[in-house]
């Protein structure tokens, strides 16, 4: 069986995350993650296209400078249009689909321009964000924080850990999903199609 990834190992335009010096914590690559299978095949590498990567750098850099003994953890980057069908599948219908790109019309994820991350200690422990990562409960919701930290369903700390993340990747030109405190773009899904390759 060809490789999930074969595209992004052999394309000049991909970057592995593993020289950025960052955690990875692949969920799709486990079965930690919404459908309970692991999707990527054992693959145990992430890649960005090189002008996301060149901003995540950067990210790692402005994380650094606040936060020394700390590094970006990564659940997910570029993803295969398949594996987007399969999540797709799973929430399709439900109360849930909003959270999911219809692989129909792609996700920023099949071009390599989107990053999903949280935060980890000095200790190699994951840092506790307010949900997990693909919670899709109105609490993991940028928008909502101000509410729920008024409401006690978010802490202080959990919201202060979200602002370190959002403030270094937005500081590198990334933008959060509204939905999502771990979602991040380095373009839009408009100015990717029919320009950039996809990740079939």
């Amino acid at each position: 069986m060809p490789d999930l990834f074969d595209f992004c190992r052999v394309h000049p335009d991909f970057r592995p995350l593993s020289e950025l010096g960052v955690a990875l914590d692949l969920r799709y690559a486990s079965a930690q993650n919404i459908t309970g299978r692991d999707l990527y095949q054992g693959c145990r590498e992430a890649w960005l296209h090189r002008e996301a990567f060149v901003r995540l750098e950067q990210a790692v850099a402005a994380l650094a400078r606040r936060r020394p003994q700390w590094c970006l953890r990564i659940y997910d980057a570029a993803r295969p249009l398949q594996v987007q069908a399969q999540l797709f599948a799973r929430v399709a219908g439900s109360a849930q689909e909003g959270y999911v790109a219809d692989p129909a019309d792609h996700s920023v994820h099949n071009y390599g321009f989107a990053v999903d991350l949280g935060l980890q200690d000095e200790h190699g422990q994951e840092l506790d964000l307010g949900t997990p990562f693909d919670d899709f409960d109105p609490l993991a919701q940028p928008c909502l924080e101000a509410r729920f930290l008024t409401e006690g369903r978010l802490s202080t700390r959990q919201r202060d850990l979200r602002v370190i993340l959002r403030e270094s990747l937005l500081a590198s030109g990334f933008t959060q999903h509204p939905m999502e405190w771990w979602h991040f773009d380095a373009k839009s899904l408009e100015e990717l199609k029919g320009r950039y390759p996809l990740i079939a």
